[in-house]
């Protein structure tokens, strides 16, 4: 069975994520969290969160997934000490110092790679797999046959992809753009989404040519293609959506679910979409994988 995974930016999204039909969660500490915007967790939260899961059969990520500097290594131990106690389904790490950190010294935690690892090959894949990560979530930029190609040649992998949810103009969300312009960091958890912003177009003369939001990617919706991502193998589906509401979280899973399990009820699944939109509507298609790419 394919996993769904929903984002859980507070503790009332993610139980509105298992009540829509989410397998698992994915959310932040007050720490360490690529979404600091988000309301994220305290300790307590988390662990009211997994006693829910394990009474659920369900399970929970938690992201550790911004870059950190060498004094932050050691700040972090007291978080990886706790979260050890918990025993979470994983940790979705970026860094590759948290990485060794957590291999090293909390080895009954499983280390999950992000999708700012920017993993795209089949080679990426066994280097993170020899690196000590049991899942590894693939960079958005890919078509379905290369993440078809990779499943083919990493049989042992554990793979993840993201279907649904807004896409980054950087290259898997390593975007430099924020802290150039803001001195807000994408990879520090604080992306100002200049790629959001508007902007004005000038020729040689100076004289303005064209304004719109030229960076503005158009958000990912995967819809009924996720059956071919169940069909090639893939183990895990994730949807991006930390800072959006329980609602939205809950009408995503609800979706999604319908379409895993089968659901001939093209009404319902109608009905279904349209409540997801009206929660978030923004222009979408299936991204790299099933629209804009070079390959289908």
């Amino acid at each position: 069975m394919i996993e769904l995974t929903l984002p859980a930016g507070s503790l009332q999204a993610a139980l509105h994520a298992f009540a829509g039909g989410a397998d698992a969660v994915y959310l932040g500490m007050q720490q360490y969290s690529a979404r600091k915007g988000a309301i994220n967790f305290s300790f307590e939260e988390l662990a009211k969160l997994k006693q829910e899961a394990v009474r659920q059969d369900k399970r929970v990520y938690v992201t550790v997934n911004t870059l950190l500097d060498d004094r932050e290594l050691d700040q972090a131990v007291p978080l990886l000490r706790q979260l050890e106690l918990l025993r979470p389904d994983g940790i979705i790490v970026q860094d590759l110092g948290i990485a060794s950190l957590l291999r090293r010294e909390f080895p009954s935690l499983p280390i999950h790679s992000s999708t700012q690892g920017a993993v795209h090959t089949a080679e990426g894949v066994r280097m993170m797999q020899d690196l000590g990560f049991s899942r590894i979530v693939l960079s958005r930029e890919l078509t379905f046959d290369a993440i078809a190609r990779i499943r083919k040649e990493c049989p042992d992998a554990n793979l993840k992809v993201f279907i649904h949810g807004a896409m980054c103009y950087g290259f898997s969300g390593l975007c430099m753009a924020s802290h150039k312009i803001t001195g807000r960091s994408a990879n520090r958890g604080e992306c100002a989404q200049i790629c959001r912003t508007w902007f004005s177009l000038e020729g040689e003369t100076g004289q303005e040519k064209e304004h719109g939001f030229f960076f503005s990617m158009t958000d990912l919706a995967a819809a009924d293609d996720v059956l071919r991502l169940r069909d090639i193998g893939i183990d895990s589906l994730k949807v991006e959506g930390r800072m959006k509401s329980p609602a939205y979280v809950r009408f995503a899973a609800r979706y999604y679910r319908m379409i895993l399990d089968g659901s001939t009820d093209l009404e319902a699944l109608h009905i279904a979409r349209e409540e997801l939109d009206t929660q978030f509507s923004r222009t979408s298609e299936g991204g790299w994988m099933f629209s804009y790419g070079k390959e289908r």
